[in-house]
């Protein structure tokens, strides 16, 4: 695991004259350069007061590496300004001059390297930080990696080439900028938009995109870095910060963040210059190429035109010309690119122009990008040459160094399309399938093989360079596979049978385009076999040896199981050289239809596969009463799959089926017929009936009654329906449990559709049905639709009762009827709060007895709590909220 350090820049806590105020900066940014075997980190700073910071800054700047104890100081290398407003302050220092708390030098070593620079303070009145109260730290942060393998061991930050001060909008038009970031190793970069860092190096928890606070919308291209503020309408000071990722092959290897800050005016009436748009290119290394540019300034003013990009720092460097200055401003950006301008990724190189009116009053900037792609020479002297059934492929070494290996590609068909080559993968994009990624360099050939006869393939080679760089899939080479060896047609099935009864007739056609000068013969073939779908290795056949083509047989039968498996065969050529046999050629695997059945109700379906160098077209269907025949078409079809219907349950039927097939080519006889072995089979009902649709009428009066009716399946999507379970749960949400079948075992049950369903005590619960067929299968549907029905439930008291012995009103009970109660909680309490009675029975029985003497109450009002848990589809719920209420005694006398 790599260790993670931090440095920090200190702060500036410089003592100065109470006449004097603080520096004030206004953004920043920490980048650093490979050295030898160290790094140069350069701090670029913007202040807003220049003859004080030039005094205060020209102190040396405390480091410190907190996380290993170490310090060292950064050095301020600008010169002292004499003119303007603002000042751009730079500092330096080396990662190898960090010393510990005993003064030994301790070198930045391998690891993940977190590098801020903390200072204060930012300037004051910045719109988007707290209110405009922004006087707080300003955090400066870059990442390097130092040993890490994906980095090639060092890595360069990228470098800006706009200034950081200032940056000036006006009020009410759009704001364009780039900070114009190249990376030096010619790394990809990526950008966004981030939240600036203040005290402690933390993100500013107060801040808030510029935008939000002055109106507008802004945005950054995350390919270009171009950021576009449309469009501000509050005049003051913004800040925000943008990172700039480099990636190499897909790895993040470090980062830069800058520190911008944007002073918008409100009383500007300056447009900035329009650039017109510039086209991407695609360049092969070795090619010149230019680009007008031009930009017109809509004021009148005079366009400054520059460029920055990758290129500018190449040997032999892009140029970008001057042709006219003026408010109408041209330049030509040209480039003679070479073998060293292949970038080390598959990415583009960008290029960014800026045009400026640097003289007017307020002066603003426009930017246009665009991309330049340096790509390889494509690979050439493309050979390809057949020779049986393989195709061999050569190539010339390519025209720049630096490859790493070569990518193989074939396109089967005509010659395939060509293209232009700028994006990656383009073999693929046109068609090709990639045959080989050849890692060694100092390979030039490959060789295809197990191909057709008779069909054209085309090859091309590409060159393939570090980081994913490859070159144009341009020059290609086709052939087509001649008949100079055997080609197999036939794996059919002669007898269906066990190991000593089953015969598979295999045939094959001789050679018709052999080059006899080469291979003057004798000849002979070998045989070989295998068992399933596996390879054909082993020799079971060879022929005797002749000295004409003509003479070979082309037939062989072999005895093997061809009731539960297919079979596999092979056929070698081969030609005695002078005593020495030499094998010419093979063909392709073979082998016969395998036929599989499944039988249903009433009906058997019928698939087969196959493995094949020709093309099974067309099938034929063959039935037959018993396994000795005969057979009879019944059927074909073009899959390899065909369901046999109207069907007697319990029969047997017995099958086989006729492949016919093709090669490409029209040299070799067609159709090629293969039989499968022959399978019997006996329908059986396997197929469950369609769901009934049920109803259910309910009626809370009824007390636990359900009525239940359900469509009858056979009237609309079956015929052999006869009887139906029924499935219910009083829970929803719970498992359906069977609860009643309406089976007489006659299977005369298919028209009674209707159950009724008596509970106690509740109608709630949800139900199911589902239909069966008949009772030799007993096969079952999915369930109906599920039918819910809720309780109704009612439990009120009486507020008056008369104990005694009258007959009369002399026990305390609910009114009737009361519905859908499991239980009770009932509790009475005198007016001292004392429980004089309690009950969980629904029916409470009070008799109007205390229930710790049994004797009667005394005449008067007394309070009851009764909870109630009503039985409902959810369960048994309480009553919410709970009855309560009062109850007025007067003794029966």
């Amino acid at each position: 695991m790599m260790r993670i350090f931090s440095i920090v820049i200190l702060s500036l806590f410089l003592l100065i004259s109470e006449n004097l105020s603080a520096s004030h900066v206004r953004g920043g940014e920490i980048t650093y350069q490979y050295i030898g075997n160290r790094y140069r980190f350069i701090i670029t700073l913007c202040n807003d007061q220049k003859g004080l910071a030039g005094a205060v800054l020209n102190n040396p700047i405390d480091i410190e590496v907190r996380s290993s104890n170490l310090t060292g100081s950064a050095f301020r290398i600008s010169p002292e300004p004499t003119t303007g407003i603002f000042e751009e302050t730079v500092f330096e220092f080396y990662s190898d001059k960090f010393k510990d708390p005993n003064g030994n030098t301790v070198p930045l070593g391998n690891g993940t390297h977190i590098i801020t620079v903390l200072i204060y303070e930012r300037n004051a009145g910045i719109l988007n930080i707290n209110g405009g109260n922004s006087e707080i730290g300003i955090c400066l942060e870059t990442m390097l990696i130092i040993g890490d393998a994906s980095t090639g061991g060092f890595n360069n930050s990228v470098v800006f080439e706009n200034d950081i001060c200032p940056e000036i909008a006006c009020a009410g038009q759009p704001y364009c900028f780039n900070p114009r970031a190249v990376d030096p190793d010619g790394d990809s970069l990526s950008y966004s938009i981030v939240i600036p860092k203040g005290d402690d190096c933390f993100p500013v928890n107060t801040f808030s995109q510029p935008n939000v606070v002055g109106g507008g919308q802004i945005a950054i291209d995350s390919r270009t870095g171009t950021i576009c503020w449309n469009n501000p309408q509050l005049a003051g000071d913004f800040v925000f910060s943008i990172q700039v990722n480099e990636y190499r092959g897909g790895i993040l290897v470090g980062y830069v963040k800058r520190d911008i800050q944007i002073t918008i005016l409100g009383n500007c009436s300056n447009n900035p210059p329009v650039l017109n748009p510039i086209p991407d290119t695609c360049i092969i290394a070795g090619q010149s190429f230019s680009l007008p540019i031009s930009a017109t300034d809509p004021d009148g003013n005079t366009v400054f035109l520059t460029a920055s990009g990758v290129p500018f720092s190449l040997t032999p460097p892009a140029d970008f010309t001057i042709n006219s200055q003026g408010a109408t401003s041209t330049a030509t950006f040209s480039w003679n690119t070479n073998c060293s301008h292949i970038p080390n990724n598959p990415y583009n190189y960008l290029i960014t122009v800026e045009a400026s009116d640097l003289n007017a009053s307020t002066p603003l900037s426009a930017y246009q990008t665009f991309f330049v792609r340096v790509v390889p020479p494509h690979v050439t002297g493309v050979t390809a040459t057949a020779l049986g059934d393989d195709a061999t492929i050569t190539w010339n070494t390519p025209e720049c160094p630096g490859f790493n290996g070569f990518n193989v590609y074939r396109y089967s068909g005509s010659a395939p399309p060509s293209d232009a080559c700028c994006e990656p993968g383009a073999a693929l994009g046109l068609g090709y399938t990639l045959l080989a990624n050849i890692k060694n360099t100092n390979t030039r050939s490959f060789i295809d093989n197990d191909l057709d006869i008779g069909v054209e393939y085309c090859y091309t080679v590409t060159a393939t360079y570090p980081g994913g760089v490859e070159s144009c899939p341009i020059e290609f080479a086709c052939v087509e596979i001649k008949k100079d060896i055997p080609v197999i047609t036939h794996v059919s099935v002669h007898e269906t049978g066990g190991d000593a009864v089953g015969i598979d007739s295999v045939k094959w056609s001789n050679p018709s385009e052999l080059d006899l000068a080469i291979f003057p013969g004798p000849y002979f073939y070998k045989v070989f076999f295998g068992t399933g779908n596996n390879a054909a290795n082993t020799e079971v056949f060879s022929t005797p040896q002749v000295a004409t083509i003509g003479e070979l047989d082309t037939l062989y039968a072999h005895t093997t199981d061809t009731e539960s498996r297919t079979n596999s065969f092979r056929i070698e050529f081969w030609w005695n050289n002078s005593g020495t046999e030499q094998r010419i050629g093979t063909t392709k695997k073979a082998t016969s239809i395998f036929l599989s059945t499944e039988p249903n109700d009433n009906q058997v379906t019928l698939t087969w596969t196959e493995d094949v160098p020709w093309q099974n077209y067309f099938y034929e269907i063959y039935r037959a009463d018993d396994f000795a025949g005969p057979f009879v078409l019944i059927g074909t079809s073009t899959t390899r799959k065909y369901v046999d219907t109207g069907l007697i349950n319990g029969r047997e039927y017995c099958y086989k089926v006729l492949g016919f097939g093709e090669y490409d080519t029209p040299s070799i006889t067609r159709p090629l017929l293969n039989w499968s072995q022959i399978k019997c089979e006996t329908p059986i009902d396997l197929t469950p009936p369609c769901a009934p649709v049920l109803v259910i009428d309910s009626d809370c009066d009824v007390e636990g009654k359900n009525y239940l009716t359900w469509t009858n399946p056979n009237n609309f999507c079956a015929d052999d329906v006869t009887h139906y379970n029924i499935y219910f749960t009083p829970v929803e949400g719970d498992t359906l449990r069977l609860i009643a079948s309406i089976n007489s075992g006659d299977d005369s049950n298919a028209n009674d559709t209707t159950y009724v369903h008596w509970l106690d005590n509740s109608v709630a619960g949800c139900y199911a049905i589902t239909a069966l067929d008949s009772l030799k299968y007993n096969n079952e549907s999915v369930f109906s639709n599920i039918v819910c029905i809720e309780n109704c439930p009612i439990y009120e008291l009486p507020n008056v009762f008369t104990p005694g012995n009258s007959g009369n009103n002399d026990i305390f009970h609910p009114l009737y009827p009361y519905r859908h109660v499991e239980s009770v909680n009932f509790t009475v309490f005198n007016r001292w709060g004392q429980v004089i009675f309690h009950t969980t029975d629904p029916e409470l029985g009070w008799n109007g007895t205390h229930k710790d003497n049994g004797e009667l109450v005394p005449d008067g009002t007394y309070y009851y709590v009764c909870e109630v848990n009503f039985i409902l589809l959810a369960g048994i719920i309480p009553r919410d909220p709970p009855l309560t209420g009062f109850i007025t005694v007067f003794r029966d006398k």
